[in-house]
């Protein structure tokens, strides 16, 4: 059961929003411009991450694909010296 409030009191507060009204509007305008704001730039991350992707993807393709050589240790030691 809501809390029962004293008539002189939801009085102040009716006045109190009607007074505020303009600032709780101008909150309300600046809260949606920010979602809006974050909306687009989500929307631009989704975007590159998704070209990337796509860019990526061939390459990440043709490295799954490729044939790997078994290496000898032996043979590497000395390889990469020319002394």
């Amino acid at each position: 059961m809501p809390l029962a409030i004293d008539p002189r009191a939801r009085a102040i507060m009716a006045h109190t929003l009607t007074d505020n009204l303009d600032q709780f509007e101008r909150i309300e305008r600046m809260i949606a411009m920010a979602e809006a704001r974050r909306n687009a730039a989500l929307h631009e991350v989704e975007r590159h991450r998704a070209t990337l992707a796509n860019t990526l993807r061939p390459t990440v393709e043709q490295i799954e694909e490729a044939e790997f050589e078994v290496v000898d240790r032996n043979r590497l030691k000395g390889a990469g010296r020319h002394d």
